[in-house]
């Protein structure tokens, strides 16, 4: 399973931590549709605690966590 967890705003009308099938997704930017995010409403990405972008691959016991945009 691929444990996703969702930060601060993204927490909104979402629970924090989810755990989905890795065979439904390969990169980070699949995921994000999975949960029908825009592309502007998460801005950094972690993939077992390394940054990472929308076309990195995600696999089996990845952890991915989504952070919104942060202003000043």
């Amino acid at each position: 399973m691929i444990e996703v967890r969702f930060y601060a705003t993204l927490r909104i009308g979402r629970d924090k931590i989810y755990h989905v099938s890795p065979r439904e997704f390969s990169t980070v930017a699949e995921l994000l549709a999975y949960f029908r995010m825009a592309t502007d409403e998460a801005a950094t990405f972690l993939i077992n605690g390394t940054q990472a972008t929308w076309e990195d691959s995600i696999k089996d016991g990845d952890v991915v966590e989504l952070f919104p945009p942060v202003g000043c």
